[in-house]
């Protein structure tokens, strides 16, 4: 019975082979573009198999494949088709063009319709650089773009920062990436007198590829900022953007000593005020200064735009205004500036023919400190705020005759709280600039694989310094 039973199932297992033989067939045919050419290299793939083959030089596929099955058809540049295997042995297929995929463009100094190269590149867009308290954009893209390295060793507004994006390459040499603002080379200094909220995006070239089309000047990588545009057939929008910010002098662990503590250890040692008064006096004395909270504050920062884009068939535009405050933690230092944008683009009718115009006029005054992280203690006031003697008073400062005569008579630094606060009073370092930068291009279709184009930039600084001392120490 055993044997009979085993002979049944050898038989139907036979048949099931002999059935899935026969749905199998060969499927052949030709695949070419929307013009009638063949096309070579086209991948043909059973749909949720890893089964597949590839069209030869003339097009042409051959490949084992059962009725009911779905034969995928895939290329580069050309939209996937699928066709659905019948009693039909021959499919001839014609891939259409994927009409979402741009040509790739490589410009110097110019961007493509698509942010698409070979060369190795990150994107910040405005949505991350708007409404930040940071005075210059380039602090905005810290922590942003994989391998930049942003350094700034001061906290004065404006200041510039140190950008290293490959790496040091040089000793002596220039470090610091190339940076293009609406293709107009510029350098890192410019930024403290550009408007975040006026910028589309930035994008940082951080591959060694971007010397093939920017040159040595390019060597340390390229940081490329686009500003807004108008689009055309629109409508008028008008958009206001406005930030407050704070900004407070970083905590320390310092445990510095009292009036008290100090004059107790001036006692002991014999020296200084302490030695003159008794443990009744020190106990009682009421003076007890903290000289960073003299010298320093929290500095307040407001940012308002105000941007206005239209176009119309031919033409479309983008107009800034803008005004940005930051008082600097140090009193007496900050920075004011205006700014003033206006990109204008335009077409022909048959779109032939297109040209921009990108003018930015930039004023800005800031007022900085000297010797902040450097100089002597009486010069340097985060060095003189931490180790001045708390039982001074700020009262006791009349004039810089009267620092003067004291410093002859004690022959110390003990009143350097009061020679900064004859520097607060008296020193003024000040910076005014106008910065503009110009850009006209315009570009003419002749056929449709040659375009002539024209690109003309202009770059304008003028940096007034003014000086003051009115004091005598």
């Amino acid at each position: 019975m055993r044997t009979k039973f085993s002979g049944i199932l050898t038989l139907l297992l036979a048949f099931v082979v002999q059935i899935s033989f026969a749905q199998e067939k060969t499927v052949t045919g030709t695949v070419t573009d929307p013009d009638g050419l063949p096309l070579p290299g086209v991948n043909i793939v059973i749909e949720d198999t890893s089964t597949g083959t590839q069209t030869d030089f003339d097009g042409n596929y051959s490949i084992q494949v059962s009725e009911g099955e779905t034969l995928v058809f895939s290329y580069v540049g050309f939209v996937k088709q699928e066709i659905k295997v019948g009693n039909s042995n021959s499919y001839n297929v014609s891939m259409s063009s994927d009409n979402t995929l741009d040509e790739v463009v490589v410009q110097a100094y110019r961007t493509s319709s698509e942010k698409k190269s070979n060369i190795a590149s990150s994107t910040v867009t405005s949505s991350t650089i708007e409404n930040r308290p940071n005075a210059n954009v380039i602090q905005t893209l810290q922590g942003q773009v994989a391998g930049l390295n942003i350094q700034t060793g001061s906290g004065q507004p404006g200041a510039n920062s140190t950008v290293i994006l490959r790496g040091a390459g040089s000793i002596n040499g220039s470090i610091e990436p190339l940076y293009i603002i609406d293709g107009v080379p510029q350098n890192g200094d410019n930024f403290r007198s550009l408007n975040p909220n006026e910028i589309a995006s930035v994008s940082v070239l951080k591959d060694a590829g971007a010397t093939a089309i920017y040159g040595n000047r390019g060597a340390n990588g390229v940081i490329i900022v686009e500003t807004k545009r108008g689009s055309y057939n629109s409508s008028l929008e008008i958009n206001y953007i406005g930030a407050t910010g704070f900004t407070e002098l970083q905590g320390n662990d310092y445990d510095l000593m009292n009036s008290q503590q100090l004059l107790t250890l001036e006692n002991k040692r014999g020296l200084g005020l302490g030695a003159t008064l008794t443990e009744e006096e020190i106990a009682n004395y009421e003076v007890n200064t903290d000289w960073n909270d003299y010298f320093f504050r929290t500095g307040i920062s407001q940012s308002h735009t105000l941007n206005l884009s239209s176009g119309s068939k031919n033409l479309a535009s983008f107009t800034s205004l803008g005004y940005f405050n930051q008082e600097g933690i140090l009193k007496t230092t900050d920075l004011n500036r205006f700014t003033f944008r206006n990109n204008l683009q335009g077409k022909s009718d048959n779109d032939k023919f297109n040209y921009s115009t990108n003018l930015t006029i930039n004023w800005s005054r800031r007022n900085e400190a000297t010797n902040v992280g450097t100089g002597g203690v009486n010069q340097n006031y985060v060095l003189g705020a931490n180790n001045s003697a708390p039982y001074l008073s700020p009262s006791l400062y009349e004039n810089s005759d009267q620092l003067f005569s004291l410093y002859q008579e004690d022959g110390t630094l003990l009143y350097t709280p009061l020679m900064l606060i004859d520097k607060l009073n008296n020193f003024s370092n000040q910076y005014d600039e106008l910065k503009s930068i110009a850009n006209i291009s315009g570009s003419y279709k002749i056929t449709d694989n040659i375009t002539a184009s024209a690109n003309l930039g202009l770059d304008y600084t003028q940096t007034v310094r003014n000086v003051s001392i009115f004091g005598s120490i």
